[in-house]
């Protein structure tokens, strides 16, 4: 189905973007625009650097977090731009668009405005009840590098361009019947457990359903059953903890959910064709803003 091809080929290239040219993308408001494919877009609907993941532990803070996606998306109808949260993290944004109207935005975050100093994060670290030094620790591990502008919107237009396109090959958000509603919340809980052992009971008991129409529900929409979704997100996980960090495959494998690093290495050769070492190494090869020199 080519709307399916559309999604891995998108969600592919959101990957590249991530592990090897290691850009912070996310995906924003998509929920209504892209419930035909949201289960592979969800992992991306979030800022996953640790300053932004840190604030997000307050629940207020999450919330004003979301609302604060309403006055971005008012903005992008003005065009793509660079700006500012509350909470001083910089970012380009990209509207995603089609037939006029926008879908939701790309974000290429995790850069520090140098601007905020302590006594203002101390400020948002009191009124969220969050430890002012470990927030302070977290801002200051931002980036200051910003690439250019240019560089950004070359790399980011053809995944604007490949959203837009999913859109159009997918059928319409309906009126946010019950069974979209029910699926949205089955991808919502299994992306916040899928590091744990986590059952279809615990699932079906969580969204308030039987387990045979918890499968079926989530069968219908994403084309997939809940065990091969999970495995795909503990794998993307690791493959990013192995692009970015220097954990160890040891500790990645119980990261993402697996009690046992041995299989581990399995699945993940099975799902990618490389070990989690190999994969590691070829990513490694970095690519260098620098030798560009775009202007």
């Amino acid at each position: 189905m080519l709307m399916y091809e559309i999604a891995n080929d998108a969600v592919n290239y959101i990957d590249y973007l991530i592990n090897t040219l290691n850009l912070q993308i996310s995906l924003c408001n998509i929920y209504q625009s892209f419930s035909a494919c949201l289960h592979l877009l969800h992992p991306y609907n979030a800022h996953e650097n640790s300053y932004c993941k840190c604030i997000k532990t307050n629940r207020n803070a999450l919330s004003y977090c979301v609302a604060y996606q309403d006055k971005t998306m008012a903005k992008c109808q003005e065009g793509e731009f660079y700006g500012r949260c509350w909470a001083g993290v910089e970012e380009f944004v990209f509207p995603i668009t089609a037939n006029n109207k926008a879908l939701g935005f790309i974000s290429v975050s995790g850069y520090r405005d140098e601007h905020i100093d302590r006594e203002q994060l101390g400020a948002i670290a009191q009124k969220y009840n969050l430890n002012p030094d470990i927030l302070q620790a977290k801002f200051g591990a931002l980036s200051t590098e910003k690439p250019n502008a240019a560089q950004i919107r070359t790399l980011v237009n053809p995944l604007c361009h490949m959203l837009s396109l999913l859109y159009l090959q997918s059928s319409q958000p309906s009126a946010n019947s019950d069974s979209e509603r029910i699926y949205q919340e089955i991808v919502n809980y299994l992306f916040d457990h899928y590091n744990q052992d986590i059952s279809l009971t615990q699932i079906a008991e969580h969204c308030g359903y039987s387990e045979s129409h918890v499968r079926h529900l989530f069968k219908q929409y994403s084309h997939s059953t809940i065990h091969a979704y999970l495995t795909l997100l503990r794998i993307k996980r690791a493959k990013n903890l192995l692009a970015n960090t220097k954990m160890s495959v040891i500790d990645i494998a119980y990261e993402v959910g697996y009690n046992d690093s041995n299989y581990f290495t399995t699945t993940f050769k099975k799902e990618t064709g490389l070990t989690p070492k190999a994969y590691r190494k070829e990513n490694e090869k970095q690519f260098v803003y620098s030798r560009l020199n775009w202007m």
